[in-house]
């Protein structure tokens, strides 16, 4: 009698609980429970990602099974001569990113700072960091992104996009690019 409410009050908590009949030893029939609190098939005991959302495919482990498909998109946001100050004109960028990165909760961003060759190299990348971390810190503060999901990095002059041999190709040089990698779940 123990037992029946034991197992009703296991179904009552929303658990998926069943016994399994063990080995025999000594004559005795053991019962083994398992419990299984998110429904993914995985044993609590053993089960690494507990809290699995419904009808996600999972690994031994419990943990959803992840295909790694990489979607990138870039932005650019242009910047002036040894500034590190987003314009009003390059927020619809940013927006367009924080979006992103909002509707797709596994993805992470690398935000990356670049500049033109003016200036020495150690200037340079200094002010390629600033402008990154400036992205970034929009992203944070004006759209509420998980710090953890932004890594801002500073190139330089070290990737430009078109030689630095005019006054435009110097200013198109000037830049922050979002690269956005997600890793998105494909149902096997």
């Amino acid at each position: 009698m123990q037992r029946y409410f034991f197992y009703l009050l296991l179904s009552m908590c929303s658990l998926t609980a069943f016994a399994q009949t063990g080995p025999e030893a000594n004559g005795i029939v053991r019962q083994l429970l398992f419990i299984d609190s998110d429904g993914d098939g995985v044993d609590d005991t053993i089960d690494d990602c507990y809290k699995t959302p419904p009808n996600t495919k999972v690994d031994e482990r419990g943990c959803p099974l992840l295909v790694k498909d990489l979607k990138t998109i870039r932005i650019n946001i242009n910047f002036d001569v040894d500034s590190s100050v987003v314009k009003p004109t390059y927020f619809a960028e940013v927006a367009k990113v924080a979006r992103f990165l909002k509707n797709n909760p596994l993805t992470r961003a690398t935000i990356e700072g670049h500049t033109d060759s003016d200036g020495s190299e150690a200037h340079n990348r200094g002010l390629s960091q600033r402008r990154a971390q400036a992205i970034a810190q929009l992203l944070v503060v004006k759209y509420n992104i998980d710090v953890v999901r932004l890594t801002a990095i500073g190139f330089g002059e070290s990737k430009p996009l078109v030689p630095n041999n005019s006054i435009r190709n110097k200013a198109r040089n000037r830049r922050s690019v979002a690269v956005i990698r997600s890793l998105k779940e494909r149902r096997l």
